[in-house]
Order: structure tokens, then C-alpha cells, then sequence
């Protein structure tokens, strides 16, 4: 064979050497390249899977606290209710393509946090499919809203002279074992037993939580007000907040250091101040007063140890009179209530008033009752007030009014007051030399003279009797291995 023959043979063999090389590469290319678009399609279907899952969790919660369970299969095992739902028709979906499931378990216990377990499964026509599960822990309480001192969706000023708030608490107070022991005697027996601050101050505790919803920090105007606590503010962070103290201020807590965050000119510790803070401030449900008895009883309303209803077009109490309510006893006022007198509350007494409190006169609060009001109109405390002989969380107010700024809620005069205000729409004027054990909730809130401010911290974990339940979710995880949904139902789940 000529040689170069043999040499365009060589030159073919290596050229087909080369093709099946070159085709293998590219078969190997191809076959990763696939191989990581479906490994990232099946991650991508992995995290809606996730999705879907948590929105099952959505769900369960939603049914538990507002909606029920209609539609949930149920079944009590023991001290255990289960319940578990598969038909959640408007969030799964099924096309050409792809079918989204989705399962939804739920077990409850008494004196036990709640458990459930969702399952998200997302399927495509070419049999690729994924499943995720996961689960959650979850406590249901009332809402709390005296988490805070002092509480404002708009605007806090603490104008005027020098005010000042702290915290203590109530939890050992006893009224009943001290009759004579006033909750102001209490925090007097407190103060007097804690050392003065690194500022000098002579205060309990430093959790007197003063919080705005407003985004602007001009809302917020301490002035030459002592703050023995924290702030928080709608405002985004970083936002200069020099301004809102005055040279007599204050912003600290039990916590700081002399010379390292205060000292000098500088009252004001900014690692106490928190941004972007929001709360829910939703509108007080006034009670229903079913079957009331409209007949005025006179000096005396209601019977102890008894349960009764009343309605009154309005409720007075003239000057140089006295009226008893005994018992659990709820009232409907159609419009006012007007106290010149003397009105004892010796009971668990709930009012429900559909215009205004004017209140000249004393409310007297014996050491084991207690007073809810619920008023639509304005609130005006002033001459002897609310004379609190129990606790702070004894005695409530709920403004009702549904309008920005519509009403007001006045506490003023040299009095004491010792209680809670929930007025989200309202706004507060304390004046004149006040002086509150309590927590105050409100549209804008505004300190007017030297008022002395002391935050009760048992009314953080304060429910109200007519809130919705809310949930507190303590434990999270995805559930790995998965469990056979098919068998919760009959076996239960340990968390």
C-alpha cells in the first residue's frame, strides 16, 4: 500500500477516534447538564413544596382560633384531640402538568401546646414529584395588649415639668391579707427598699416600656421626662433621636453603665431604643347584656353571690349619695354615666356605656372586686377618681369609639389612679399631678404637669375578656424522616 494510503487512513482513524470522543464528552455534557436541571427543578419543587406545607399550617391555625372545624375529620383518643383535613380545593390545584396535595394535621391536649404536621406535595406529569412536611408547637392565649407602659399609635408627649415612670409589681400584693395596704403604700415600701440609680433617681424596676407605632420620630417628645426603661418606635433605624430628649431627660434602664452609655450630658442610653417596632391594635368587642332587668333597684344593684344584668337609660349617682353594685353583675347604660357621689364596687362588675363616664365623684373598688368599663363616648376621672383597693388589673377601661381622635380619655387632678386603659382610637390626657399604677393604650398619649408613672409588669401577661385567641408558635421543624399521615390519626405524634 502506498504510504499515503496508509497515511490518510491514520488521518481517518484519528478523526473517528477524535468524533466518538468528542461524542462522549457531549453525551457526558448532556447528561450533567440534564442531571442538574433536574436536581434544580426538583430543588425548586422541593421549596414550593415548603410552601405549600406552611401554608397548611396557616390554616390550622386559622380554623383554631377564629373559623372551627367544619370540614376536619375528628376523633378523641384519650386526652388527645386529632383532627386532619386533606381538601384545601382554593390553594391546591391540578393542570395538565402539575398536582399540588395537601394534608393537614392537628392534636390538642390539655395543659399541652398544640401540635401540627403539614404535608406539601407537588407532583408534574413526568413523574418527578416531592414531598416536604413540616411542624410546629404552638401555645394559644388571649391577646395582650399592656405589654408596654405606655402604648401610642400616633403621638407620646410628656410635657409640662418633670415627669417620671418606672415598673414594679403587683404579684405579692395582697389586698385581702392587708386591708389597709393601699397599692401605692406597696410601691412606696418598694421604693424605698431599692437603691438610687447611677443617675440618682429613686425608682423600683427599669421596664417601663414606652412605645409609638409612628414612623416619624417627632412623634415621640420626652421633654424633661425620666424614662427608667426602654423605647420603641415605628421609626426605621438609625433615625436621629437626639431631638426628642430635653436637657432635663432622661432614657436608661437598671442596666446601664456610668461612663460607658451615660455620663456627662448624655442621659440617654440608645441601646435601650428599638426601631421599626408594630403592634395589632384592634377595636374592644363590648359584651352582650342578655335579658337585663330594666327596672331601677335603687341604692343597691345586684345581690352577692349572684349573677344579674341590668340596663339604665342613664346611670347617676347625685352628689352626697352612695350606690352599691353586688356580685357578678353586668350593666347597659344607653348613654351616660354620671358619678357626683359614691359608687361601691363590692363585686365582679362589668359596665357597658354608650356615651361618655363623667366622674366628679368616687368610684370605690372594694379589695376583692373588680370594675370592666366599656364606654363609646369620653372618659373624664377627675375630684376623688377611681379609688382602687385592689390591684391594677382590677380595674379596666375599653374605649369602644371606632374614630381616630373622636373621644378622650382624661385622668387628672391630685389622685391616684390604679388601673389599665385600652383606648386605641382615643386619645389620653394625664394632668396636674396624677399619679398611675397601671398601663395606658391609646391613639396619642400626653403628660401634662408633674405625673408619676409606675408600669405594673403583671399586666404584661394580662388577657381581656373579650379578645380572640391568639398563638404563639414554640417550636418549629421539618419532619425528617416523614411520618405516614395516614397513620397520625390512630398513633398520635410526640413532639
Amino acid at each position: 500500500m502506498p504510504a499515503s494510503d496508509n497515511s490518510r487512513g491514520s488521518i481517518l482513524i484519528a478523526a473517528l477516534v477524535m468524533t466518538l470522543l468528542t461524542g462522549t464528552l457531549v453525551g457526558l455534557y448532556l447528561k450533567t447538564v440534564v442531571s442538574e436541571l433536574t436536581h434544580t427543578h426538583r430543588y425548586t419543587l422541593s421549596l414550593a413544596a415548603v410552601n405549600l406545607a406552611e401554608a397548611g399550617l396557616e390554616y390550622a391555625l386559622e380554623a383554631s382560633l377564629w373559623s372551627g372545624w367544619d370540614g376536619w375529620t375528628t376523633t378523641a383518643t384519650g386526652l388527645q384531640t386529632r383532627r386532619e383535613k386533606d381538601d384545601f380545593t382554593d390553594i391546591t390545584t391540578t393542570t395538565a402538568s402539575q398536582t399540588r396535595a395537601l394534608r393537614v394535621y392537628l392534636q390538642s391536649q390539655a395543659g399541652q401546646p398544640d401540635i401540627i404536621i403539614s404535608e406539601g406535595t407537588i407532583s408534574l406529569a413526568n413523574g418527578l414529584s416531592v414531598t416536604r412536611q413540616v411542624g410546629i408547637e404552638v401555645e394559644t392565649t388571649s391577646q395582650r395588649f399592656w405589654v408596654n407602659a405606655i402604648l401610642g399609635r400616633d403621638e407620646l408627649e410628656f410635657a409640662g415639668n418633670q415627669s417620671y415612670l418606672d415598673s414594679f409589681s403587683s404579684a405579692n400584693f395582697d389586698p385581702v391579707a392587708n386591708p389597709g395596704l393601699s397599692v401605692e403604700d406597696y410601691y412606696n415600701d418598694l421604693r424605698l427598699a431599692a437603691p438610687d440609680t447611677i443617675l440618682g433617681h429613686d425608682f423600683v424596676n427599669g421596664n417601663a416600656a414606652v412605645a409609638s407605632l409612628a414612623v416619624t420620630i417627632g412623634a415621640i417628645e420626652i421633654g424633661n421626662a425620666d424614662i427608667y426603661g426602654s423605647l420603641a418606635t415605628g421609626a426605621p433605624q438609625g433615625t436621629n433621636i437626639n431631638s426628642m430628649v430635653g436637657p432635663n431627660g432622661s432614657l436608661y434602664n437598671e442596666e446601664s453603665e456610668y461612663g460607658v452609655n451615660l455620663g456627662g450630658k448624655d442621659s440617654v442610653d440608645e441601646s435601650y431604643i428599638s426601631y421599626e417596632f408594630y403592634a395589632e391594635l384592634p377595636l374592644p368587642d363590648a359584651p352582650v347584656v342578655n335579658n337585663p332587668i330594666q327596672t331601677d333597684p335603687g341604692s343597691v344593684i345586684g345581690s352577692p353571690n349572684t349573677s344579674s344584668a341590668y340596663q339604665f337609660t342613664d346611670l347617676s349617682v347625685p352628689n352626697n349619695t352612695t350606690r352599691t353594685v353586688e356580685g357578678n353583675v353586668k350593666i347597659l347604660v344607653d348613654d351616660d354615666l354620671d358619678v357626683d357621689g359614691t359608687l361601691i364596687i363590692n363585686g365582679d362588675v362589668t359596665l357597658v356605656i354608650a356615651d361618655q363616664v363623667q366622674l366628679s365623684g368616687e368610684i370605690s373598688i372594694a379589695n376583692t372586686g373588680s370594675l370592666e368599663v366599656f364606654v363609646g363616648g369620653d372618659v373624664d376621672i377627675g375630684g376623688n377618681g377611681v379609688v382602687n383597693l385592689n390591684k391594677p388589673e382590677s380595674f379596666l377601661i375599653y374605649s369602644t369609639s371606632n374614630e381616630l381622635e373622636d373621644t378622650i380619655v382624661r385622668i387628672r387632678g391630685n389622685s391616684v389612679f390604679s388601673g389599665a386603659v385600652y383606648a386605641p382610637n382615643s386619645e389620653i390626657e394625664v394632668r396636674g399631678g396624677a399619679e398611675v399604677f397601671g398601663a395606658l393604650v391609646g391613639n396619642s398619649i400626653e403628660f401634662t404637669g408633674n405625673v408619676a408613672f409606675h408600669y405594673d409588669e403583671v399586666l404584661s401577661s394580662k388577657s381581656s375578656s373579650w379578645t380572640e385567641q391568639s398563638a404563639q408558635i414554640i417550636g418549629w421543624r421539618e419532619i425528617l424522616p416523614t411520618v405516614n399521615m395516614d397513620q397520625l390519626m390512630a398513633n398520635g405524634y410526640s413532639w
